[in-house]
């Protein structure tokens, strides 16, 4: 609906413009609301005089070079790095610190760059804020619509849901282990027709690094997103010339794929291995973002925790690569069909490579997805991967396709592949849709087949790996779900796992506390919930959990109780 209004709305100012009218646009919209009424007064940023030297009284072009890329006059800004406006990033920058007064409880202004704390006191609405967050999250454009007012106003009026609560982002990394990388909010329209709200985007993010580091490991928490993906741009003054802020074009001029995220998880690298990112070097964060909700507009952040270590420390470095096949056209009402690829003589590749994790990826025609190696003869050998497997594991328990949470697998002391001989990924599509036919591309009415790989060139100095297990090897149905939890935290197990059916939900506590339990999907969202549950000391309760209508596969589910203490665990649907 939305889409369907931007073009009608683009339509109506071209012609309005041919009268010499013009529609407004973000920046008018922040000028008028804000800076007119808010900031450019006597004794702030008006007249001969103002206040930092930032007049707010201009318009246009004029406006937006006082504010873009433009040092702050605070020396603490300064040596953080935040500019009035830091091209392309809200959380560097001064405009959107001042204003933000606790809408993102992660932008924080440091002490003393606000001396007397004089812009407290602004009073603007949340949608207010939001405006300067998204002009500057879109690169601030002198005129149009960086994202819809009205789908903001729909969202702000009480329409509206997060993927990741503002009051309560991931926690960044402690001073010194590592920094946070937050790309966000994005919003979309609720899923009201046809066509899916999808949106697929490229950030390029300076580092600001002021040494080259080494990345041991990866926390992606990446809200409604079918997946993000991160690169790192092999050339930086090359890098330094492409545009800034959320772009919905390919982010060219060289990059070297850094990790792919299918779901909130970690990348946590094995013992004497790391990613190398460099000083100064710039960061493409990729990703392709969906609403599932019908009737409400959606906002959703990508959060990056970046675990680093010094230089030189890891024996090898860990490096990544997506085996792609784009040559898929799967035909309308054709049922099943299965495209084969042979992935052998990788360009970039070494004679012999050691894969440590690999995983997979399609959009929602997927059905299946399977890797094998490759014999010397061309045809299928060692079966290394089903996407229809816990963990990835071919011998594994069934959990059903999935394709917005592929498995990732991990090899057990890592999988040599000599490249030459490869290896042969396959993928099955149904095309149940109205087009006649389906071919590669990034929304997700196209498709995708892809297979990820984290490798090394060789082992030299690199501690084994932990490998994935099936299921029933790392479950332990018990009551004491994690032999090494606190004697302090509660324990919850559920019986029989796998499970169908009726199962029973079998809790214990170390104290009296009031328990609140939520079984959810991969992506998050409540299906089961039990509140209140009564717990004495040390005296373990049972409910039954009625999983009938739960499609096959694999849940998660949480315990909390008054004083925050808990436990987590997953259930296989049988």
């Amino acid at each position: 609906m939305y889409k369907k209004l931007r073009t009608v709305c683009t339509v109506f100012a071209l012609m309005l413009a041919g009268y010499g009218l013009q529609a407004e646009g973000t920046l008018d919209r922040i000028s008028t609301s804000v800076f007119q009424t808010q900031c450019a007064t006597a004794g702030c940023h008006a007249g001969s005089s103002p206040a930092a030297g930032l007049n707010l009284q201009t318009t246009g072009n004029t406006l937006r070079n006082s504010l873009y890329n433009v040092n702050s006059s605070n020396a603490v800004s300064q040596a953080a790095g935040n500019r009035v406006v830091f091209p392309g990033h809200p959380y560097r920058s001064k405009l959107f610190l001042l204003v933000n007064n606790g809408l993102a409880a992660d932008a924080v202004l440091l002490p003393d760059e606000d001396p007397g704390n004089i812009h407290a006191s602004l009073n603007l609405s949340n949608l207010d804020k939001e405006l300067i967050r998204q002009w500057i999250l879109f690169d601030s454009p002198v005129s149009g619509e960086a994202v819809s007012h009205g789908m903001l106003e729909t969202f702000y009026s009480g329409n509206g849901i997060w993927a990741t609560d503002p009051a309560a982002p991931p926690a960044k990394p402690a001073p010194g282990e590592g920094f946070q990388i937050h790309l966000g909010p994005i919003f979309l329209p609720p899923w009201e027709g046809a066509d899916q709200p999808d949106e697929e985007y490229h950030y390029k993010y300076a580092t600001l690094l002021p040494e080259n580091i080494e990345i041991t490991r990866l926390e992606g928490n990446i809200g409604s997103s079918h997946h993000m993906i991160l690169y790192r741009y092999n050339n930086t003054a090359n890098a330094a010339t492409l545009p800034y802020g959320l772009q919905q074009t390919g982010m060219t001029g060289g990059r070297s794929m850094v990790a792919a995220f299918g779901q909130t998880s970690t990348v946590d690298l094995p013992g004497g291995t790391a990613f190398k990112w460099y000083e100064g070097s710039f960061i493409d964060v990729n990703t392709h973002v969906v609403n599932y909700s019908p009737t409400a507009v959606l906002a959703t952040d990508v959060f990056i925790n970046v675990y680093t270590q010094p230089f030189g420390t890891a024996a090898q470095e860990m490096k990544t690569t997506l085996l792609i096949n784009p040559a898929i056209f799967i035909i309308y009402n054709n049922g099943e069909q299965a495209f084969t690829d042979d992935v052998r003589n990788v360009a970039g590749l070494p004679s012999t490579y050691y894969v440590w994790e690999m995983s997979s990826h399609t959009h929602r025609h997927g059905q299946s997805f399977n890797v094998w190696r490759r014999n010397s003869d061309g045809t299928k050998g060692e079966h290394l991967y089903n996407a229809n497997k816990y963990n990835g594991i071919p011998e594994c328990e069934e959990i059903g396709y999935d394709y917005q949470h592929p498995p990732a697998r991990t090899f057990e002391g890592y999988l040599p592949v000599v490249n030459s001989e490869g290896l042969i990924q396959e993928a099955t599509f149904i095309n149940n849709d109205v087009q006649p036919w389906i071919t590669w591309g990034e929304t997700v009415n196209d498709e995708m087949m892809i297979t990820g790989i984290f490798y090394l060139d060789n082992l030299n100095g690199v501690e084994p790996p932990n490998p994935s297990v099936c299921f029933a090897d790392e479950l332990n149905t018990g009551i004491a779900i994690n032999p090494n939890a606190s004697p302090m935290q509660m324990s919850a197990a559920i019986i029989p796992n796998p499970a169908q059916g009726i199962a029973q939900l079998h809790l214990a506590s170390p104290r009296q506390t009031v328990a609140n339990f939520v079984l959810t999907d991969l992506a998050g969202r409540e299906l089961l919930q039990i509140n209140h549950i009564q717990l004495q000391p040390q005296q373990p309760e049972a409910r039954f959990l009625d999983l009938t209508g739960l499609p096959a596969g694999m849940y998660l589910y949480r315990l909390t109780g008054t004083e925050g203490i808990g436990a987590t665990g997953k259930l296989l649907v049988k």
